[in-house]
């Protein structure tokens, strides 16, 4: 189905536009409308999630395209059921995105150029749960990134991608999974 998608800044006092960004999109996804994700905001970078994995930074102040990528193309991957719903994370100077498919299920990318840091996980299914970085207070223990996934839970090194462990669910029929 033919679509678009449209990123919007609005002022915070007022609620008037600041700017907007629109692209089309065709939709291969059960609910064809988007983006689902919020956008992420890091200093003057603003990183956008498409439905259909359009990965786009911008610039804050105007909207400007600095660099985007179609992650569905580059990884040769399907998005969700239902389309890409996890926002973008930032760690430091990257920006981690759960993308899908063999050995990409998990892609961290230099949040200023948009270059392909590290890529881990094989999963058939992102699922739509947003990751995140486990800081422990104890020294005995090393920052994880936890991704919840239609095949089970993995934690990763969020500096190397290198996996740490994961617990599989159990075997029967997960629905967010379509053959």
């Amino acid at each position: 189905i033919a679509g678009g998608e449209r990123i919007t800044c609005l002022d915070l006092k007022t609620g008037d536009e600041i700017w907007s960004y629109q692209y089309k999109r065709e939709y291969k996804i059960a609910y064809p409308t988007g983006p689902r994700c919020t956008p992420t905001v890091d200093g003057k970078l603003v990183y956008t999630l498409g439905a259909m994995g359009d990965l786009i930074c911008l610039t804050a102040d105007k909207g400007r395209v600095v660099w985007e990528k179609q992650l569905t193309e580059i990884y040769d991957t399907k998005p969700p059921f239902w389309g890409y719903a996890s926002h973008p994370y930032v760690d430091g100077k990257k920006l981690i995105v759960p993308v899908g498919g063999q050995g990409t299920g998990l892609v961290a990318f230099d949040k200023q150029t948009g270059k392909e840091i590290w890529r881990s996980v094989t999963t058939k299914d992102i699922a739509y749960s947003p990751v995140v970085i486990y800081e422990p207070q104890d020294t005995r223990h090393e920052r994880q990134l936890i991704f919840w996934h239609g095949q089970g839970i993995t934690s990763v090194n969020p500096d190397d991608g290198a996996e740490n462990w994961f617990v599989k669910f159990p075997d029967e029929v997960n629905p967010s999974v379509v053959s």
